[in-house]
This record gives C-alpha cells, structure tokens and sequence, in this order.
C-alpha cells in the first residue's frame, strides 16, 4: 500500500477566523525565536547529568514512559504488558519494542484531535523528519526512520537541550531525592538546570508507600521523622537543600484544591495515627488540607513559588497501581470548581511579605477527549467531590424560566457556573452513600417527571455507585 504524506499545517494551532488567525501569526512570529523558560516539566535530571546518555528506542521515548499514550491504548483494550511497561511483580512484558511500535501505530488515529496527537505529529514531523503519516502500515519504515535519527549526535539529550535554546528548565524532583544529579550539572556548568520540591509522596498518609516515604525523608534530611514535629523540620531541611541548589518553586498534587487549618494538636494526632498505620480518609483529606496551608506559610518564608496541580484523581485503579506502580494505575481529570479556600489560605498570610504566587497548572489530561472509558475502567462522572450549593431565589430570581415546571433544578445549574459561592467536601459522596450526610430543609415541588424527588433547598441529587451528583 502507497504511504500517505504527511505534512502539517504552520497554522494548525491558531484560530480559523482569518482575522484571528492573522493576529496569531503576528503573534507567533514575534516570540518563535526567543529562548525558553521552562518552569514545570518532567525531565528525568539523569538523562541530563550523563554526557552518554542516550533516549534509547523509539518505543523507549515515545510510549513506555509516557503515561498519556498508555493510557489511551489501555482504554481502547490493550494491556500494558503488551506495551513493554514493567511489572513490579515480575510478570514477563513485551520485550520486542518494534511489536509495541506497532501495536501504537495500529491505533494512531485514536489521538486525533487530543493535545498529545498534536504533540505527538509536531516531534515526528517537526523533529525527526518523518513524511509519512503514521499507520500499521508505515509503523516498521518509521520505526527505522527513527532509530536512525536516534543513533545520531544531534539527537542526544544534551545536544537537543542546546538545539532547543532552553534558557531554564526545571525539573520534578520528590522531596526524598539525594538530587545527586542535580549536583553533578552544577559541577559541570549546567546551572540553568534547576529542581523543583515536590512532596506528594510524604504528604498523603492515606498511600501504602507513605511510611516508607517518611523514613526516606528522615535519611536524606538527617531529622528524625518521629513526630510531627520532627516531619515539618524534615520538610524545611529539604526545601533549603533543593534552594541551595537553585530552585525557584515547589509543586503540589491535590485531589481539590481544599484547604483547612489545623492546631498543632491535631495535626499532631493525625500525624501519629498515620504513623501507627491507623488514619482513616477523613484524616488523610484533613491532614493534605492542612498541608497546602503549611506549604504556603513555608513558601512566604522562604520565597518558593508555590505551584498547584488540582483535580486530578490519580492511580484510582488498584490492581494496576499494584501491578505497574504510580502513574500507571490511571488518572481520571478532574473538572472541580476551584474552591475559595484557597484564596482565605492567603488571606491568613497576607500580612507576610513577598508572599509567592500561586499558579494553577493543567496537564494534558485536562484537555484529554476520552475515547472509550476515560483512562481505563472508570466512567467519566465519577469521583467528582459534591458541591452544596444553597438555592438563593431573592437575589437570583431572574434566572428562572416562567415556564420551566423544575424551575429550581435550572437555577441551581446556573448558580453552580457563574454565581454561588462553591463549598467542596472530598468526603461529601462517600458520606452521602453511607447515610452519614444529610441535606437539611423541606423537599422541593415535584415537578416533570418525578424529578422534584430527593431535592432539598431547590438541588437535585443522583447517586451512582457510591458518588453523590448534583
């Protein structure tokens, strides 16, 4: 079969209103050029660190590592181990990477339209050359194609660092890293290379990997973790070592962006708990509320931007998360409100100074149209926090259609977008489903329908499997 060429449009990305779109060009011609600034990415400092380091297999850079594209593929019913993803069990996986290119190239067309295809199509055809579009047919020639390029000087991971004109690039680093690799860039010159904090992993006590995290943390810190006490002075410790080494910001994971203030006795207690193997969910949604405070005092302390990754439900499939690891076991985006929590945390320091900013970051997943379930074997609607909102008729009565016989069902969709102060509760639906939460006030008129049933205060709440809608 003829391949296909495969050439992409210089205005793919811009706006189909020629006005617009000639705006855009403007726009992109004035700034293509200039050098990039990096602040979040997910480098691997290693690859950087090792002058022979080498990006291996086009298997090994574009799909083994890259959680997106698994992620799409396992959804469409293909198993990681088909895709050469290690097993932590030590169950055989696909070795032969030229079977999992083609197993990826058979399904392709599955990221049309989806920020990774994009991204995907711009590195094959922008970077590596290829001119012909991607299918099972062409999967072997472009296979080639690529290990060539591969095997090439210029497409080592330093030489591409220069090529690309990377000014900054900060890296992710846990709070638990030696950053050895970091010290070795320094000692050559590569101070434009920089790690970022990131402490997910010792902040959620509700993950089996946590106690270990927190004697990780206490080794490469030199504090003793016995404590709560001992664990905020561990944190301090590792955020003035990853300064030392340049570092502009710190990075957070966060189901919501929720937050609420603990006394130091009960944070304490929770601390202990955990430490025991005896938190509860309640504790662990407390204790990462309590955190994001915490954090945002430590960053007006010591400058730290203070970045936040928010509504992102991560390794919600067990038997994966145990099988493969973390950021195998599935990620379902989130679509929260933002809550106002977040904005009474800065209020408490705003008599700080030179308080960071506090930028919200979207991954890709965020954008991600779902072909077949989303991510895996969970639905799209699930594992969204309930939103209580209170009906408000005085102030928002406009808003109602005079003819709409569930009139307040409308109006509560409408407050949810644009007016109503949002109050989120993680353990909301889990509370819901076991009878321990209750709406007070008198039902609502039954209206077409039966859908007046189980309203309270003009909401409308349905319950799938344990989740709590409105």
């Amino acid at each position: 079969m003829p391949s296909i060429p495969w050439a992409l449009s210089p205005d793919r990305c811009f706006d189909a209103d020629p006005a617009r779109r000639t705006i855009a060009r403007e726009l992109y011609a004035a700034v293509r050029d200039l050098p990039i600034l990096s602040p979040h990415g997910h480098v691997p400092p290693a690859l950087l660190a090792d002058p022979a380091a080498r990006l291996g297999t086009p298997a090994e850079l574009f799909i083994i590592p890259d959680h997106y594209v698994t992620r799409m593929l396992y959804s469409q019913g293909v198993a990681l181990e088909d895709l050469g993803i290690p097993s932590r069990d030590g169950t055989p996986v696909e070795a032969d990477h030229r079977r999992i290119w083609q197993r990826f190239a058979d399904r392709f067309y599955l990221f049309r339209g989806t920020p990774t295809g994009l991204w995907l199509a711009d590195e094959l055809v922008g970077r590596f050359g290829v001119q012909e579009r991607l299918d099972g047919d062409s999967a072997q020639r472009i296979y080639d194609h690529l290990s060539a390029q591969l095997a090439r000087p210029e497409f080592a991971p330093r030489a591409l660092l220069d090529s690309f004109q990377i000014e900054l690039l900060c890296t992710t680093d846990a709070a638990t890293d030696t950053l050895d690799h970091h010290r070795r860039l320094r000692a050559e010159g590569l101070r434009h290379i920089l790690p970022t904090f990131r402490p997910d992993a010792v902040v959620n006590i509700g993950s089996p990997a946590w106690s270990g995290q927190i004697a990780a943390l206490g080794d490469v810190s030199g504090v003793e973790v016995a404590d709560y006490a001992g664990y905020i002075r561990a944190l301090e410790q590792r955020r003035a070592a990853f300064k030392q080494l340049g570092a502009l910001a710190t990075d957070h994971g966060a189901l919501t962006p929720y937050t609420a203030r603990l006394s130091d006795r009960e944070a304490a207690a929770i601390f202990a708990r955990a430490l025991r193997g005896q938190a509860g969910e309640d504790d662990a949604a407390r204790f990462t509320a309590h955190m994001l405070i915490e954090f945002a005092r430590m960053s007006a302390e010591d400058g730290l931007v203070m970045q936040l990754h928010a509504g992102s439900l991560r390794d919600h499939n067990a038997a994966l998360f145990d099988r493969f690891g973390p950021d195998k076991g599935r990620r379902h985006p989130g679509r929260d409100r933002v809550d106002p929590q977040p904005a009474a945390a800065a209020e408490r320091l705003r008599r700080r100074p030179a308080l960071p900013a506090d930028p919200v970051h979207a991954g890709r997943e965020q954008l991600q149209p779902r072909a077949g379930p989303a991510g895996g074997p969970l639905p799209r609607r699930a594992a969204r926090p309930a939103v209580v909102v209170p009906r408000q008729r005085e102030r928002h009565a406009p808003l109602l259609r005079p003819r709409d016989r569930d009139g307040r069902a409308v109006q509560h969709r409408r407050l949810q977008r644009r007016h109503a102060r949002l109050r989120l509760d993680p353990l909301a639906p889990r509370r819901l489903a076991a009878g321990q939460l209750r709406l007070a006030g008198r039902p609502g008129r039954a209206g077409a329908r039966g859908r007046g049933r189980g309203r309270r205060h003009g909401l409308r709440l349905r319950l799938w499997a344990g989740e709590a809608r409105l």
